[in-house]
């Protein structure tokens, strides 16, 4: 049995996995399954509910732009994957080089360096094979034009939660310890090797290992490193430095509907099962379209319009709102945070039950369809576009923010105990980027003859409801950015901690830019590429000591 609580003070290991979401556990399986042998500290237990005692990580300065953050935030085994939505797709190309128009952007490493751990990627998020491209017939002529495709695809997880995939490996694998309860609360360090000190119930200990992976999510591991920095001021550039700046995730929201031509044309627009994977397209600008009109990446859904907004009139959209109002029913439909975006604010529940009475048999079929594909089926359906004779729908972006130095996630100046100050914020350029993308999108549908956009506000107020719409906190990007100097990021590009011989991260905290993609995919695939670089010979012969002095183990 490999799974226990507390840590073992007698352990000596090859690598020390400080957290155990996605990005932890990617690492840790991968580097078990290479013959090094690793102990992953938790502060969370089995469950979700077992860390709701865990004190939080501090305060949102504007609570309107960044997710509440319990349910931002999940200290468990499995992290964040007990709330992630599933989709998978890796960073475009465009994504890790420099662009004029992009601040701080390029990545210090490209695709190529990555794309040959997507597919041990891939099994491990279990979405199937790699295929993040398929054309639509229907909308061929969209996809010749240069500036927008509908080609790219999301794929789906087809389990999400990690432990449910991968329980069995933890707690029959001999390489791997995982200890549950065991919160990191220091790095230590001593002639540039690092140390973490944790905290159990029996008291505080030294983990001894060569290597040391900081998983803890953006937050967490961003949190560790600051407490850090507060002991040794000069550390990652002291208070000039990276560390904790260029907080991003994505902009989402919609201000335009898409008008089809022919109704039928939505059907490209559904999911749909690729290698028992459910997989959906999205409207993209392509790279050379980013380029000639200064356009941040951005992609867009074919979506149903907002559950809460009751005017949809729809039985089905109206009776799967009243069921996501009620928490207890809602939290086993959805992720909390998805929940509380798709009940809204302002709430007629009266309106929507009499949306339900009036479309009764209509509304009974499609929850049984819904109902037999979301829980009955395997895998499960991770979403649904319910139709309409009017070729009418929603059309949702879904963009990379713009980085920015001062959108933070720092220590609280008078808190003695580390609580952080998490200040995301949003910049005019986001709006203007995608009200852009949105034009360059009804220019194309309108010259190919396949249907055009209605705008939800005059020309004038579409950046301004744009930037009314930004909100985020559940991806935690750029704030351990990688890059080529210690001045300017935190991270190299092996995810080594700058100042650090054996210090690493994994996490969508090292990313430079957040791109259209989500970022678990790529995260993970970073993870992967770290357990092969801690299994070279080059990086064991630099950890060849562990903090204590002691010849470290070099195989399980």
């Amino acid at each position: 049995m490999t799974i226990r609580t507390g840590y073992p003070r007698d352990g000596i290991h090859d690598v020390c996995v400080v957290g155990s979401g996605p990005a932890g556990l990617a690492a840790a399986i991968h580097c078990a399954e290479l013959g090094l042998s690793v102990v992953v500290v938790e502060a969370g237990g089995m469950l979700p509910q077992d860390g709701a005692s865990l004190p939080p990580y501090g305060e949102v300065v504007d609570p309107a732009r960044h997710a509440p953050l319990d349910v931002a935030v999940c200290r468990a085994l499995g992290g964040n994957s007990w709330w992630w939505g599933g989709c998978c797709m890796p960073l475009d190309p465009i994504d890790f080089a420099p662009r004029d128009f992009v601040a701080d952007s390029g990545w210090p490493i490209d695709e190529e360096d990555i794309a040959p751990y997507y597919e041990k990627t891939a099994a491990f998020l279990d979405c199937g094979h790699l295929v993040f491209s398929s054309p639509a017939v229907a909308f061929q002529a969209l996809d010749d034009s240069g500036d927008v495709t509908f080609s790219r695809l999301e794929r789906w997880a087809r389990t999400r939660a990690a432990p449910k995939r991968h329980g069995a490996f933890l707690r029959d694998a001999a390489a791997i310890t995982v200890c549950l309860g065991t919160t990191a609360i220091a790095i230590e360090q001593e002639d540039g090797r690092a140390r973490i000190r944790v905290r159990d119930a029996g008291g505080e200990a030294t983990v001894n290992a060569r290597f040391h992976v900081l998983a803890g999510g953006g937050l967490g591991s961003t949190k560790l490193l600051l407490e850090y920095r507060r002991r040794h001021p000069p550390a990652f550039g002291g208070r000039e430095g990276a560390l904790g700046h260029y907080y991003m995730g994505h902009v989402h929201g919609s201000i335009a509907d898409i008008v089809f031509d022919r109704p039928e044309l939505a059907e490209s627009a559904d999911f749909f099962l690729d290698d028992a994977t459910w997989v959906r397209r999205r409207l993209a600008i392509t790279p050379q379209a980013q380029i000639a009109h200064e356009i941040l990446n951005t992609s867009f859904w074919v979506d149903n319009p907002p559950f809460h907004d009751h005017r949809h009139r729809s039985g089905i959209l109206s009776a799967v709102f009243l069921a996501l109002s009620f928490p207890a029913i809602g939290r086993l439909l959805v992720s909390e945070g998805i929940r509380r975006v798709h009940i809204g604010t302002n709430r007629n529940y009266a309106a929507h039950l009499a949306n339900v009475i009036l479309n009764p048999f209509s509304t009974v079929a499609a929850a049984w369809q819904i109902l037999r594909q979301r829980y009955l089926d395997k895998p499960r359906r991770p979403g649904f576009l319910i139709r309409n004779k009017a070729g009418r729908y929603a059309l949702t972006f879904h963009a990379e923010q713009m980085p920015q130095r001062a959108s933070t996630v720092l220590l609280a100046d008078d808190a003695a105990d580390g609580a952080l100050r998490i200040d995301l914020r949003f910049c005019p350029a986001d709006a203007v980027s995608i009200v852009r993308a949105y034009d360059l999108v009804d220019r194309s549908l309108r010259s190919n003859g396949i249907g055009r956009l209605e705008y939800h506000v005059p020309a004038e107020e579409r950046e301004a409801a744009v930037l009314g719409q930004l909100t985020d906190g559940y991806h935690q990007e750029g704030l351990m950015r990688m890059g080529h100097a210690p001045a300017t990021s935190v991270v190299d590009g092996n995810c080594k901690v700058h100042g650090f011989s054996n210090l690493y991260v994994a996490s969508t905290g090292v990313m430079t830019t957040s791109s259209q993609a989500n970022p678990t995919f790529t995260a993970c695939a970073l993870a992967v590429r770290l357990a092969h670089h801690l299994a070279e010979p080059g990086a064991r012969e630099t950890g060849a000591r562990d903090s204590s002095g002691v010849a470290a183990p070099t195989s399980v």
